[in-house]
């Protein structure tokens, strides 16, 4: 039998044109298409696709989220579970006795969580950081004794440590940081982790507050270059400048107290949060003010949206994924997620051991059938 005539170039560039055009949020679609021959395998699965595939969306979709939950065999100590938004699964979705803390620049960032016997006033902070599309993980370098902090006194965030510098397309192969904020002695304590060096900064103190609070344990927010984390009992934010590596402390209406508090993303980049009315069943959403000296003035009440059935019962915010604009909602029916633009509600699949009214870690990154490291060998593909 005579061999087949090759493929024309121009058909194969239109080929890739269709391909590039495919949803981000369902990888798998790209799975099957490289099944279709082997030209189409070797087509996705290179790192210019992936290049152009990214250039192409721009944003990074939402593949899952990290809720706290049971392990289902009837111990009771927590687990982050990864449940899957999209036709994206990791290899390992269950990380048993630990807790998902922050997720950016398609990274997941977990602390250890202890048993009693490890348990006591002043415990050792354990800190991984895992890339679920390659599940590769880096253990971090732990907390010197000195910088022990009281339980939930405190929080942390990942970051890329390109800064501006870096489109985070690339840059969950790349070095990072982890910035960790504190509690200690009635004033706000920060210090940094660099992948770089492999060793955290000195300690450094804000002015005092002569608080007891507790840190919300929930993600922080970026913008610019700062990272903003939430108190959980106290009407305010905590600002931490990446430059000057300074804190300082950004005041809520008073009118908001005992309310359910999640910091979110602007469309405009400004800094905002949402709260929601169990009783007249919608959602407040509120932006930073700026005054006109360019000083802080507060923040205002930007728009209200009306709960639809099931959320207009008993229900309370638990995230917000702000790559995509997506907020999320804990109800007694499960997990159910917003599009702040269009308002689309849809319900997340998640597994009954999974926490209700549990703050949940959005995670976002591109992921092609198979993903070439820049200065390594070929990760596998996790795609199921």
């Amino acid at each position: 039998m005579a061999p087949l005539p090759p493929v024309p170039e121009l058909f194969m560039e239109l080929v890739e044109e269709v391909l590039l055009r495919f949803p981000p949020d369902d990888p798998a679609s790209l799975v099957r298409a490289a099944l279709v021959c082997k030209l189409w395998c070797r087509l996705v699965s290179t790192a210019a696709f992936r290049r152009r595939f990214m250039k192409f969306h721009r944003t990074a979709p939402l593949l899952g989220v990290l809720c706290r939950g049971e392990r289902g065999d009837g111990d009771i100590r927590p687990t982050a579970r990864f449940a899957s938004t999209s036709s994206f699964h990791p290899a390992h979705p269950m990380h048993y006795r630990w807790r998902a803390i922050d997720a950016r620049h398609g990274r997941v960032l977990l602390e250890w969580w202890p048993t009693r016997k490890d348990e006591g006033p002043l415990k050792r902070i354990k800190l991984i950081v895992w890339d679920p599309v390659t599940n590769k993980q880096q253990k971090l370098l732990n907390l010197p004794t000195k910088y022990n902090v009281f339980p939930r006194t405190w929080n942390s965030a990942v970051i890329c440590a390109a800064g501006g510098s870096c489109n985070h397309r690339y840059c969950s192969w790349g070095s990072f940081m982890v910035v960790t904020v504190g509690i200690k002695h009635g004033a706000i304590a920060s210090y940094f982790y660099s992948s770089k060096t492999g060793t955290w900064s000195e300690l450094t103190f804000s002015e005092p507050l002569y608080v007891l609070d507790q840190f919300k344990p929930a993600p922080g927010v970026l913008i610019g270059n700062a990272l903003y984390f939430l108190f959980n009992r106290e009407l305010r934010i905590v600002k931490y400048d990446l430059t000057t590596r300074k804190t300082c402390v950004i005041n809520i209406p008073s009118e908001l107290r005992w309310q359910h508090i999640v910091l979110m993303t602007m469309e405009d980049g400004r800094l905002g949060f949402a709260t929601i009315d169990r009783y007249r069943a919608h959602i407040n959403l509120w932006s930073r003010v700026v005054g006109p000296d360019g000083d802080d003035a507060g923040f205002a009440k930007c728009r209200v949206i009306n709960l639809p059935k099931p959320l207009n019962g008993s229900s309370c915010l638990s995230g917000f994924a702000h790559d995509v604009g997506v907020l999320f909602i804990w109800t007694y029916y499960g997990l159910y997620s917003m599009d702040i633009k269009s308002e689309l509600v849809r319900k997340v699949p998640t597994t009954r051991y999974c926490e209700r009214f549990a703050d949940v870690v959005p995670y976002s990154n591109f992921h092609t059938p198979e993903q070439p490291l820049p200065d390594g060998p070929r990760s596998s593909s996790l795609m199921a």
